[in-house]
């Protein structure tokens, strides 16, 4: 019997790096269980795609209008769609989430086995997108796993679903890249002969505040928008006065890393790494690597500080102390899995002082934090390897040709 034909579709960007790492750690997932399938990603990107993914087995189309892949022969070919993977259940996808809903709805008319695939869940306040995810969960998806116990507790405390099993984000799993590549990466950002500590750094620019999700440049004019400007200006100032800390108190050199460049992550660590005013010991990314190398580079650092979940977990799952900032219930979902809570800092209480005393813990505990690190992270990914195994063996056909 010939291995299936699967498709792997997430409605994130080519730009965000935490898509991508999902995208290819969905992919080995796919491949350690069927060695011989064939699989098609769908991405908007298709050279940075292949090029992190240069495997004959995995081909690439592109998204067509509405970030859609195709829906009619070419998705009838698949025998498994894996929907999904970051927040794509949150109360702001409401306008897109139908969007993001139909090829797997067109899947599944077409006799396709349509699996949600790690998909975060956040608060749904809207009796209209509790009704359309209820409808995904009873009628279109075979079989599901979400991205943590939150999420699962928010889709049974809603009405939606119950017992929607959970495991970590498949971004944990994904493996480091080559460690040749990482030491010329740090000796070219950071020079050659620096042997101190180094400390990465990820923050973004259109921060998600409680009123909305919006950048401030894009607020109307109100009273609102002014607090929120305000609260914009406190939250870099803060960074950079943790930055400029890291450096003269520290003695540490500084890598800014962005994220998701098409939201302005590059313009974010830019603006930090300016108000810390340290130009010699700061180096900003302005082109991350592809997500194998990006966590090997994040795995050698000596801590990490992310408001970028995804930075927070390919830092943390390769054994380094992370300090987090908590704007969305996605980071508590994976620090509780952690067992380490109290190394967030909620996006409401971000100052330089509360940043600058959450380092000086997590420094101290650094190597207490390194060990239990590395072993959480093995237990969660072998649990996450289980999840899938589960469901895979659900999948399994003898009619794939």
């Amino acid at each position: 019997m010939s291995g299936p034909r699967v498709g792997i579709w997430h409605p994130g960007l080519s730009s965000n790096y935490g898509d991508r790492a999902i995208q290819q750690s969905s992919v080995d997932l796919v491949l350690q269980r069927w060695p011989d399938a064939r699989i098609t990603q769908y991405d908007n990107d298709l050279v940075a795609a292949a090029e992190a993914y240069p495997d004959p087995r995995v081909s690439f189309e592109p998204l067509g209008p509405l970030g859609f892949p195709p829906m009619g022969r070419r998705l009838a070919d698949l025998d498994i769609l894996l929907w999904g993977g970051g927040s794509l259940i949150q109360q702001s996808s409401m306008l897109h989430f139908p969007q993001h809903l139909l090829p797997a709805l067109a899947a599944s008319r077409q006799g396709v086995q349509v699996v949600c695939f790690g998909t975060g869940v956040e608060p749904m306040r809207s009796g209209m997108l509790r009704a359309l995810v209820r409808k995904a969960f009873g009628s279109i998806f075979d079989h599901a796993f979400v991205r943590g116990p939150l999420s699962s507790q928010l889709l049974a405390s809603d009405g939606v679903a119950t017992e929607i099993p959970y495991a970590v984000d498949q971004a944990a799993g994904l493996e480091a890249g080559d460690e040749r590549d990482t030491a010329q990466l740090i000796s070219e950002l950071i020079g050659p002969d620096w042997d101190g500590p180094i400390v990465s750094v990820s923050v973004k620019r259109s921060f998600l505040y409680r009123g909305g999700i919006l950048p401030v440049a894009f607020d109307p004019p109100s009273p609102a928008r002014a607090e929120r400007r305000r609260q914009r200006e406190t939250f870099d100032r803060s960074f950079g006065e943790l930055v400029r800390y890291l450096v003269d108190e520290v003695g540490a050199r500084v890598l800014m890393v962005p994220m998701f460049l098409s939201q302005g992550d590059v313009e974010a660590c830019a603006k930090v790494a300016g108000l810390a005013d340290r130009p010699e010991a700061v180096r900003v990314i302005t082109q991350p690597p592809p997500p194998r190398q990006l966590k090997g580079l994040l795995g050698r650092m000596n801590a990490h500080v992310g408001v970028r979940l995804h930075s927070c977990i390919l830092a943390s799952s390769a054994g380094v102390p992370t300090l987090g900032v908590e704007y969305m219930t996605k980071h508590r979902d994976y620090f509780t899995m952690l067992g380490m809570t109290d190394r967030l800092i909620p996006e409401g209480e971000v100052t330089g002082e509360r940043l600058i005393a959450g380092f000086d813990r997590l420094w101290d505990d650094r190597s207490t934090l390194r060990e239990q690190l590395e072993r959480t992270t093995r237990e969660l990914v072998s649990d996450l390897g289980r999840t899938v195994d589960t469901i895979f063996d659900q999948l399994e056909r003898e009619d794939w040709s």
